[in-house]
């Protein structure tokens, strides 16, 4: 919780506050020589157009690419274990070889910068934070290989990738963007993906004991998805399985949203459903379900489809089209009980019965540990008047009479009809060495507004103050 904000009354920004922002580099535009090292704890910057072949990067060697600039590495690139090395990568950034990254990554890609490579990226370090608001266009295998890394990587704008290898370490995939994935995606049981935006996979889905939190859209067309081990999906979106899928006893699917079904092997899979009767989930089915004893409800509704895309519903519906035997309905207890009590119905919405509507896609996304945070609303204090502020700065020609003293409490009112206000931009918190309490920047990594608070940095999130 902010125990201290100074006042500081900002209405539409119109200045740009720089001299905080990390923006000084130890070398620029090295010459390109064989075998070149990028030194221990130095920032190179590109501002023109290179190609490496062989190179070495020491520790705490940062790679800084101007916008509107490439670096290539053709061939081998050189890393060390226990080593920590940095991207920041607003221009473009292309590997002609498979890059074999030992030492530890932070790699920012921002809104002008692309990341791509023709052979796939192997990564095999202690961790990797890979941060993504521009173009990544992988054209093979992105492979986290190393079974104890920690893992975070989060895509917020476009990601192309042939495969997507998360079976090893402890990986945190978070998409606010579009993801498209034209080979397999294999998780592991210590891998969560959180999707508020879009992944389309032409090929299947091994997730291996992992969980996937859902509030956008998620497409897998081709091959069989195993959902082995506890592997759990939990949808608030919409998540369309156009191929088959093998289930499990430990398995789970909890739907909120919309899911569609093809050919599924349940063997025991639960489809559960909310709790509480003012939600409901929908599944549509194309092929019976085979429950073999799986747990289904509560509040769901399950209709029978012909095909998807476009959808087209079968004429014959209700239990016995959708199950090929009867599964065990449970009521929110987990309790067995007969499908009245467990309110799962059949294509409800054709006989106008749905306790509730159905949300196909749910505007929220879930934080970086898959829970959906708790926001409180105030009623502002509008009992005292407070103290006119003094201090304005405008872009406007002309200003009400009283500007500013007519907005209370403000230190400096700044007033824009077109202009924002843009404080400190920095890779990381790191950055700053001599930072003072009060002190605010953006930080470029955790994409937050971050304050100082004397001792630690925080970002400033939208709570309770009590």
């Amino acid at each position: 919780m902010l125990t201290k904000l100074y006042p500081f009354y900002i209405f539409l920004f119109g200045f740009n506050f720089l001299y905080g922002q990390q923006t000084s580099c130890d070398v620029t535009n090295p010459s390109p020589i064989d075998n070149y090292v990028f030194p221990a704890n130095k920032r190179v910057c590109f501002t023109e157009n290179t190609t490496f072949n062989d190179v070495k990067l020491e520790d705490g060697a940062i790679i800084h690419i101007a916008p509107n600039t490439k670096l290539i590495f053709n061939t081998n690139l050189s890393t060390t274990t226990g080593f920590k090395n940095g991207f920041e990568i607003e221009g473009s950034l292309e590997f002609n070889n498979n890059p074999n990254f030992s030492s530890d990554l932070d790699i920012n890609i921002s809104t002008t910068g692309t990341l791509s490579n023709q052979s796939g990226i192997t990564i095999r370090n202690n961790a990797t934070n890979l941060i993504n608001n521009g173009t990544v266009d992988i054209r093979s295998t992105l492979n986290f290989g190393s079974p104890t890394a920690i893992n975070y990587i989060e895509n917020n704008k476009e990601m192309k990738v042939v495969r997507f290898n998360l079976s090893e370490g402890n990986n945190t995939f978070l998409n606010k963007g579009r993801i498209d994935v034209s080979n397999t995606i294999d998780n592991n049981a210590t891998t969560l993906m959180v999707n508020c935006g879009e992944i389309y996979s032409l090929s299947s889905f091994n997730m291996g004991g992992s969980r996937i939190v859902n509030t956008g859209t998620v497409t897998i067309e081709g091959g069989n998805s195993d959902l082995s081990g506890t592997s759990r999906i939990e949808n608030y979106g919409t998540f369309i399985f156009n191929n088959g899928i093998n289930g499990n006893t430990q398995a789970s699917i909890y739907n909120a949203g919309l899911v569609k079904l093809s050919t599924v092997n349940m063997n025991g899979m639960s489809l559960e459903g909310p709790k509480n009767n003012s939600s409901k989930g929908y599944f549509y089915t194309r092929q019976p379900l085979n429950p073999n004893g799986s747990k289904v409800g509560p509040n769901l509704n399950f209709t029978k489809y012909d095909s998807y895309n476009p959808d087209q519903k079968s004429y014959n519906q209700g239990e016995n089209y959708v199950f090929s035997n009867l599964p065990n309905y449970v009521d929110a207890n987990g309790t067995i009980v007969n499908s009245t009590v467990a309110n799962v119905t059949f294509d409800c919405e054709s006989a106008g019965n749905c306790s509730a509507p159905m949300i196909a896609q749910l505007k929220k996304c879930a934080d970086k540990n898959g829970d959906f945070t708790t926001e409180c609303v105030k009623i502002a204090n509008t009992s005292s008047v407070g103290d006119p502020s003094k201090i304005g700065i405008s872009t406007y020609k002309n200003n009400n009479v009283n500007w500013p003293s007519n907005i209370p409490n403000g230190a400096i009112v700044l007033s824009s009809k077109e202009k924002g206000f843009v404080i400190s931009r920095v890779l990381n918190t790191d950055q700053i060495k001599t930072p003072v309490e009060g002190m605010l920047i953006y930080d470029q990594t955790d994409l937050c507004i971050k304050l100082y608070n004397g001792t630690t940095w925080h970002c400033i999130e939208r709570s309770c103050n009590e």
